[in-house]
Formats: structure tokens, C-alpha cells, sequence
């Protein structure tokens, strides 16, 4: 009896041992596959990370490329705006220059205005002796031709000033610029050239019967070869 029992225990251990042993093959296995899903999942987290990586480096580039344009974009409206404020510097400074001038010539105008509408007329001045070149005695020392009153103003000026009106257009205060001068200072040396512009003045004001005038008069005081003459 007792060897049959160890017999059934025998035979019941063995029977038991491959149970125990499939039971334990099933586990790994199912770890195993486990393991290659992890492994699986974590070489597709590699090659996101990658994509990832890539794609940061890419952006990355982009952006350092637009920061360098936007800087030198910067850069070249500041260099823009500091020339523009260069050249409206220097423009205020002309304009004020020009202004400073017209200034000037607006006071030495007035002044030579008032200077020639104070000089009495040739016509009115008593004359003393029947000699045209001995001029009048009676005349202050420096006076061309006798003219009254011309010690008080430079020829020079007044005839610059009278150029200077025709050269801006002002061709009527030219003509009368040119006109005073001549009556001052009849034996200037710029007389003839007075007379020129006066014709010039004329013209280019539209008054062409006066020119005609102004042309024959000029040919009875002067010779017709200075006419050609600036």
C-alpha cells in the first residue's frame, strides 16, 4: 500500500511539473513582448525627437536670418532718417542765409530808393556857365558830371543794385534803377552798359514801343558799335 502511494504522488508531481512549467513559459513570453513594445515605442519617441530636433534647428535658422534683416533694416532707416535730418539742417541753414540776404538787399534797396528819390532833378540845377565840360562850380566835390547829390551813394552799388533787379525778373525797378543811374553818374565808364540793360529790361517787359524809343535815343548819345556790348 505504501508503494502505491508513492507511486500515485510520483506520477501526480509529475503531472503537475509541466503545468507549472507552461505556466511559467506563458509569463515570459508575455513579458517579452512587453519588452519589444517598449523597445518599439521608444525608437519611435527617438526618431519624433529627432524630427523634433531638426525641425527646432530649422526654425531656429529662420529666425536668426529674419533677426539679421530686421537689424539691418533697422540699421539702414536709421542711416535714412539721419541723412534726412542732415539735409533739413542744411536747407534751414540756406534758408536762413537767404533769408539774412533778401534782408539786406530788401534795406539797401530802400535805402537807395530813398537816396535817388531825395536827389533833385538835373533839369531843375542852375546852371552857371554855358561850358558842358566845365560842370557846375556849385556841385558837391565827387559828383560825376555834376550831378547833385551823387556823393551820397557808391555807383557801383547802385548800379549792382539795378543789375541785381534785373537778374531777379524785377525788370520795371531795373529800368528805373538803370534810368538813376544814369542821371547820376552820366560819365561812368558803366553808363553804356546801363543803357544796354535799360533796352533789355524793356523788352522782356513787354513794353516794345519804348524800346524802339529807347534804341534811338541810345544812337544819338552813343555809338552804334557799343551797342553789341555787355
Amino acid at each position: 500500500m505504501r508503494s502505491i502511494g508513492r507511486f500515485a504522488a510520483v506520477v501526480a508531481l509529475t503531472l503537475a511539473v509541466p503545468s507549472v512549467a507552461g505556466a511559467a513559459n506563458k509569463e515570459h513570453q508575455q513579458l517579452m513582448a512587453e519588452i519589444r513594445m517598449l523597445q518599439e515605442q521608444q525608437q519611435q519617441l527617438q526618431q519624433m525627437l529627432g524630427g523634433l530636433a531638426d525641425t527646432l534647428k530649422v526654425m531656429t535658422s529662420r529666425i536668426d536670418s529674419e533677426a539679421d534683416a530686421t537689424r539691418k533694416a533697422f540699421a539702414d532707416q536709421k542711416l535714412l532718417v539721419s541723412g534726412i535730418g542732415d539735409i533739413v539742417r542744411v536747407l534751414r541753414e540756406k534758408a536762413d542765409d537767404t533769408n539774412v540776404r533778401l534782408s539786406t538787399m530788401t534795406q539797401e534797396l530802400q535805402s537807395l530808393r530813398q537816396t535817388v528819390a531825395s536827389m533833385p532833378s538835373p533839369s531843375g540845377a542852375p546852371a552857371t556857365t554855358n561850358d558842358p565840360a566845365a560842370g557846375d562850380p556849385a556841385a558837391p566835390a565827387g559828383a560825376p558830371g555834376g550831378a547833385p547829390g551823387a556823393s551820397n551813394i557808391s555807383p557801383t552799388r547802385m548800379y549792382d543794385q539795378s543789375y541785381a533787379d534785373y537778374a531777379a525778373g524785377q525788370f520795371d525797378l531795373a529800368v528805373d534803377g538803370f534810368q538813376a543811374f544814369i542821371r547820376t553818374f552820366p560819365t561812368s565808364p558803366k553808363a553804356a552798359e546801363a543803357q544796354l540793360y535799360i533796352g533789355y529790361s524793356l523788352y522782356n517787359a513787354g513794353r516794345n514801343t519804348e524800346v524802339v524809343l529807347h534804341r534811338r535815343q541810345e544812337a544819338e548819345v552813343r555809338p552804334l558799335d557799343v551797342l553789341g556790348k555787355v
